[in-house]
C-alpha cells in the first residue's frame, strides 16, 4: 500500500470515490513557499504588484527548516499553493474540491489533485 504524507499544518478529510472518509493526520512537517512582491506599477492610486514564490520550505510547527527527504513511491499532500512551482515533485498532490454540509461549512476534499 502506497503511504500517504501530509506536509499540511491541518487534519484532512480525504472523501474516497465511494464517499468513504478517509483521516490523514499531519506529518509535523509543514511544506510552503516564501513570498515576495515585486511593485509593477500603479493606476488610478492603487499599486500593482506581483507574487515571487520561494522554491519549496520544509518547516517544523516552531517555524524552523527542516530536512524532507522525499520518497517517490509515497504520496504527498500540500497546499495548492506548495503544489504550483517547478521544482514540485511529481508525487505532489492537494486537496482536491472542496466538500460542504448543508450549512457551507466546509468537511474534507474530494480525492486529492495535481
Amino acid at each position: 500500500m502506497t503511504k500517504i504524507i501530509n506536509l499540511t499544518p491541518h487534519t484532512l478529510n480525504i472523501f474516497t470515490s465511494d464517499n468513504q472518509e478517509v483521516t490523514i493526520q499531519p506529518s509535523g512537517i509543514i511544506a510552503r513557499r516564501a513570498v515576495t512582491r515585486e511593485v509593477t506599477g500603479e493606476v488610478e492610486g492603487i499599486t500593482l504588484q506581483k507574487s515571487v514564490y520561494s522554491s519549496l520550505i520544509f518547516e517544523n510547527k516552531d517555524k524552523n527548516q527542516v530536512e524532507f527527504l522525499n520518497d517517490p513511491s509515497s504520496i504527498v499532500v500540500v497546499s495548492s499553493l506548495c503544489l504550483n512551482g517547478v521544482d514540485t515533485p511529481d508525487n505532489f498532490y492537494a486537496p482536491g474540491e472542496q466538500l460542504r454540509n448543508s450549512e457551507g461549512k466546509p468537511i474534507g476534499a474530494k480525492g486529492l489533485t495535481k
